[in-house]
């Protein structure tokens, strides 16, 4: 039922009366940082001074963090509503989520790319990935190479930050979730 009404476990229910996608590389600290100054008055950040983000029971950036420190929020998010509706029954959380104000960041694909490549892959801030908890390496040496890589991957093991928009937040197909806003990054938000 959640799938056919297109919940996907990447949906952060905010606060009691709205709902974000996230999207890897499409304005999300900017928004994280954002939800966290109205709620708390103040950014939340893990112990390595990093912004908190929203993992649901993962170790956050563990692909970043060497010590494997547990984000500020441990085992919640510090920004979704509480107590969380992802403990309601099946039909209650699609209600819920029909309910709620509702939007998601799109970007172009090919400059949300780019922007993994640069920020992340040439860097060297992620030197690998794990996907239904097997350790993957990055692929491609240059940008060139990693577009043929992330091209030949299925959606379902692409790491969130090449992963596109419809597999992660449904924001097309038979399965769609009906967002009250789909923003796009180019718009403003990356400004």
């Amino acid at each position: 039922i959640l799938r056919q009404n297109g919940i996907t476990n990447s949906m952060i229910f905010v606060s009691s009366n709205v709902l974000w996608c996230p999207m890897a590389k499409a304005g999300t600290t900017t928004i994280y940082k954002t939800f966290s100054q109205k709620l708390f008055g103040k950014i939340i950040r893990d112990e390595n001074g990093k912004v908190s983000r929203c993992y649901r029971n993962l170790v956050c950036g563990k692909h970043t963090l060497p010590s494997r420190k547990k984000c500020y929020a441990k085992n919640t998010c510090a920004i979704e509503a509480h107590p969380s509706p992802w403990k309601l029954s099946t039909q209650m959380l699609v209600n819920e989520a029909k309910r709620r104000f509702s939007f998601t960041v799109v970007r172009n694909p090919w400059d949300r790319l780019y922007s993994t490549y640069m920020g992340k892959i040439k860097s060297g801030k992620i030197k690998h990935y794990t996907k239904n908890n097997q350790r993957l390496e990055i692929p491609g040496n240059s940008f060139a190479m990693f577009v043929r890589a992330v091209a030949s991957q299925k959606a379902s093991e692409m790491d969130v930050h090449w992963q596109p928009h419809q597999f992660r937040c449904r924001t097309s197909g038979s399965n769609a979730f009906n967002y009250s806003r789909v923003i796009k990054y180019e718009d403003g938000l990356g400004t």
